[in-house]
């Protein structure tokens, strides 16, 4: 098992502060086995919680309760430590009998949309490419032509950044970089990892996107599928599946359109997952999506998606995990 210790941003709000709780608030996650790497105290502004905070309740009481004193941001850092803040902040409340929907001490940011900001908000200054989150699982950046600039350019991604990186091809793509790919991994020796390729399909007029991602030890026989824009969701599903891929929805605005009765549809003919944190998706349409399709069982995930830089959109471990335990079988492989 590699070394999977990701950042997490912890935010104590203005009741928080104002009770004096963000010594114990850390010491409790510190118990926990996560250590603090940055803090900081400054006040939110309405405008920025507008943009970079979803919400449930009413928006407008939550930007002025938010921004009514000073909050405290902690940058933890640990194991799992997303999901050990996400389940721990719910701990940390009960055992301080603290269960307002709002006025509850403590908040940490989802992935992507959320996280980007609100850490570049309180730490405008650090290079937040070492302490985004653990994975980066939509990667597409602009793969150049010559096999040697192609592998430094992956080299030098995986270098600069923290994220674990997925790097997708678009299904045009791919035929060409095949062997470039190939080599890559020799150099980098990431074994039992993975790729993507992306198909743009259609269903019921809507253009939406599909990745499925395969064992990079299956690279030499992973077929190029001959599919373009006017294929259905059902036949590309279908394909991507004979092919040994697992199937995520990609990218695409539709999908803040689609029925209920469609999104059980994609579950049903075995899409597994969706790219939620894209940094082209609102905060608001981010909360949408996982609002309609979290319910049906789709697992999340997401990352840079070809717009942000190579492993700064990135999601958590535990998302990173869900997707690798689908593509590989534990007999394959270790876990990452």
């Amino acid at each position: 098992m590699i070394n999977h210790e990701e950042y997490v941003l912890l935010i104590i709000k203005p009741d928080g502060v104002k009770k004096d709780c963000t010594d114990d608030v850390i010491q409790f996650f510190k118990d926990k086995g996560l250590s603090e790497v940055f803090r900081k105290r400054k006040q939110l502004t309405k405008q920025f919680i507008k943009t970079s905070f979803s919400a449930k309740c009413m928006k407008e009481e939550l930007e002025e309760y938010l921004s009514s004193g000073l909050s405290d941001a902690v940058l933890l850092k640990g194991p799992d430590a997303y999901e050990c803040v996400r389940l721990g902040k719910v701990e940390y409340r009960k055992k301080n009998n603290v269960d307002g929907e709002i006025e509850n001490m403590i908040h940490s940011p989802e992935a992507g949309n959320e996280y980007e900001r609100q850490l570049y908000f309180f730490f405008s200054n650090i290079n937040g490419l070492k302490y985004c989150m653990y994975s980066d699982i939509y990667s597409k950046p602009a793969y150049c032509d010559e096999e040697s600039s192609f592998i430094d350019a992956l080299l030098n991604y995986d270098a600069k950044t923290n994220s674990k990186t997925v790097y997708v091809f678009q299904k045009d793509e791919f035929g060409r970089y095949r062997f470039f790919y190939q080599k890559y991994i020799e150099r980098s020796q990431r074994l039992n990892w993975m790729f993507g390729i992306e198909y743009l399909c259609e269903t019921d007029g809507k253009q939406l996107s599909l990745v499925g991602y395969y064992q990079t030890e299956d690279i030499e026989k992973t077929r190029v599928l001959d599919i373009n824009g006017k294929n259905q969701v059902t036949d590309t599903v279908r394909e991507i599946k004979e092919n040994g891929g697992t199937v995520y929805l990609g990218f695409s605005r539709d999908l803040l359109g689609v029925s209920e009765e469609t999104i059980q549809e994609f579950k049903r003919i075995g899409i597994s997952g969706i790219i939620l944190y894209h940094p082209s998706y609102t905060v608001e349409e981010t909360a949408y999506i996982r609002e309609n399709f979290l319910p049906k069982q789709f697992l999340i995930g997401g990352g840079s998606g070809g717009i942000a830089e190579v492993g700064r959109y990135s999601v958590s471990y535990e998302m990173l995990q869900s997707l690798y335990n689908l593509v590989y079988s534990q007999e394959k492989g270790e876990a990452v």
